[in-house]
């Protein structure tokens, strides 16, 4: 085993077939005997069913694990297992191994690998696929910036991604038809609140704790550009992962968004907040948390801009969420998944947000399942 290490590194014979660029600049190529899709993580699933619609180019999907935690993810949902149920319900999509050395075991010409980067214990190796020899392409830029992206890279990232992932499929111009309701929603929301003209901007603040303990806090007051929220953190920030409860009491901003708003309202150490005073604490919707997300980023920056500037923006959330669903994968959401999707069951201390954002259907709120058939139809 250690004379292996210096072996030379293999080298394979060159495929034969149709060239694309991926998104780090890469000539990949799409072998002629293509055989489908294959995403390694739940993750790369979702951004290739959110991207293309199609999920025919799927040769595997992941392993019998991987298809329990897609379903039954407790932080997040990200709702391709409403849209595209057929996924899930295939049982011979679901055989694929996720370790890697049963990956080059099962591994198959013709295969293409949504993974650019596999761990191996705590160790991230970024280029191991291809040096032994797995087809894989990378449908991300890798940031070169030493900070948060702004509002401006995260979408041209996230229209790059469209653009390679539809070309992988011999599709191309469909990214353009895809991401034309991302780009149409982000021009509203700048058209409807017209930041040049906004004579005041509140003093927003995520604070984030562990569902289960809420000893330790910790705070973010940035913000996308589009929403001309300035940074109420910056300046007051610990070194530390955990940031102490005196930094937010000092900060005391005029609005709060949190995992759990009940909980935090009847935390007593809030009770001297201008947000917890004013009901302004806010636990947010349900969306991927991801900012290339084309479902939901633009949509996550109108629930805020609805929130933080409700006299300047149209209540309109609830309607863009079923149009986005029925126009672009053909899926008419009720009202209690859009109940659901925007998190109202956590919004009953807050009237305002209830009110704006539509009713509750308390017999109905609880998460589809993907063994509630209703759901599906």
């Amino acid at each position: 085993m250690t004379l292996s290490l210096y072996k030379d590194t293999p080298t394979y014979p060159p495929l034969t077939g149709r060239t694309i660029t991926d998104a780090e600049g890469r000539k990949v190529v799409i072998p002629e005997n293509f055989k489908g899709i294959i995403p390694i993580m739940n993750f790369h699933l979702s951004v290739f069913l959110e991207k293309t619609h199609s999920p025919e180019f799927l040769a595997k999907a992941g392993s019998p694990k991987s298809r329990h935690d897609y379903i039954f993810s407790p932080w997040r949902r990200d709702l391709m297992d409403w849209v595209f149920p057929m996924v899930l319900r295939d049982d011979s999509l679901w055989d694929f191994p996720s370790d890697l050395e049963s990956i080059l075991a099962y591994d198959q010409e013709g295969y293409i690998y949504l993974a650019n980067f596999f761990y191996l214990g705590q160790i991230r190796h970024d280029d191991i696929h291809t040096r032994l020899g797995l087809n894989t392409i990378s449908y991300y830029p890798r940031s070169t910036y030493p900070r948060r992206p702004t509002s401006e890279e995260i979408e041209e990232s996230t229209q790059i991604m469209a653009t390679v992932l539809n070309d992988l499929i011999g599709q191309k111009d469909m990214a353009e038809v895809y991401m034309a309701d991302y780009w149409k929603d982000l021009d509203d929301l700048a058209f409807e609140l017209d930041l040049k003209s906004l004579e005041s901007h509140p003093r927003v603040l995520h604070v984030f704790s562990s569902a289960t303990d809420w000893t330790y806090v910790s705070f973010s007051g940035n913000h996308n550009e589009r929403l001309g929220l300035n940074d109420s953190s910056k300046g007051r920030r610990a070194l530390g992962r955990e940031q102490d409860a005196e930094r937010i009491l000092f900060i005391d901003p005029d609005i709060i968004f949190t995992n759990d708003a009940i909980k935090f309202i009847k935390d007593p150490r809030w009770q001297g907040l201008k947000a917890v005073k004013e009901q302004t604490v806010y636990s947010g919707p349900r969306f991927n948390p991801w900012e290339n997300d084309s479902n939901f980023y633009p949509l996550s920056l109108r629930y805020t801009a609805e929130a933080v500037y409700p006299e300047r923006m149209a209540p309109k959330l609830r309607n863009m969420l079923r149009e986005k669903f029925e126009k672009n994968y053909g899926y008419l959401l009720k009202n209690y998944e859009i109940d659901y999707i925007l998190n109202l069951k956590d919004m009953s201390h807050s009237p305002f947000l209830i009110k704006r954002f539509g009713h509750i259907d308390d017999s109905n709120i609880n998460e589809p399942i993907m063994s509630n058939s209703d759901a599906r139809n």
